[in-house]
């Protein structure tokens, strides 16, 4: 949903129901001093069906649009991903609660990225990193890609201190993520060097995976 108070589409929200539909309308959005924002809605709403089709005499069939009268009552704290809503349509109630991800898998992930850079094993990377890397490479296209652009660099990590474990945080785009101080040695032709660097993980349907990392 959108819960920005000055934005033209605030209090539009998009509520999937079991993974098949999603409602889409536009509620009244109102805040609290220092506190939560609250949703609410009364009327009319569309249901967008989220079937996929497949291929095939047995694929199902296309369900087109429809507008279904719903009730909404939420509450959000944006900033730490908290929500608390119950959308009603006729006499069937849904309920919705999210919060931030635990950290729980976060120190065990830490681990086993350290171990994989420190052996240049980009294969045991692989799936540590977030379905953008995985559900768009093969793990030897990672690691080609990996052992060319190490080529080119000429260094390798051979080194890693591990400095502050951030707290779970929300990231901009909605995912609970954690950010890792970290210094890094690096060896190349002309001798060795430290600098400050950061891990960023992110948590996904899996559990925590590595999304970037960057200099500080």
């Amino acid at each position: 949903m959108s819960s920005d108070l000055g934005a033209r589409d605030a209090g539009h929200f998009a509520f999937q129901i079991g993974g098949t539909s999603v409602v889409s309308a536009s509620g009244t959005l109102t805040a609290t001093p220092a506190g939560p924002l609250s949703l609410t809605y009364d009327g009319p709403a569309t249901l967008l069906p989220t079937v996929s089709l497949g291929a095939g005499p047995t694929a199902p069939a296309a369900v087109s649009p429809r507008t279904v009268t719903i009730s909404l009552r939420a509450t959000l704290v944006p900033d730490i991903l908290q929500a608390d809503a119950v959308l009603t349509i006729g006499t069937d109630r849904y309920v919705l609660v999210t919060r931030l991800p635990s950290a729980g898998g976060v120190l065990e992930l830490l681990d086993h990225v350290e171990a994989a850079f420190l052996a240049d094993d980009p294969v045991a990377l692989y799936p540590l990193m977030t379905t953008d890397i995985t559900g768009s490479q093969t793990a030897e296209q990672f690691a080609t890609t990996w052992r060319t652009q190490a080529a080119a660099a000429g260094r390798r990590i051979v080194g890693l201190t591990r400095g502050e474990v951030g707290t779970v945080e929300a990231s901009a785009i909605g995912y609970g993520v954690v950010r890792v101080a970290y210094r890094v040695e690096t060896r190349t032709a002309s001798g060795t060097s430290t600098t400050a660097s950061e891990m960023v993980l992110i948590h996904q349907a899996a559990g925590w995976k590595l999304w970037f990392t960057s200099d500080r």
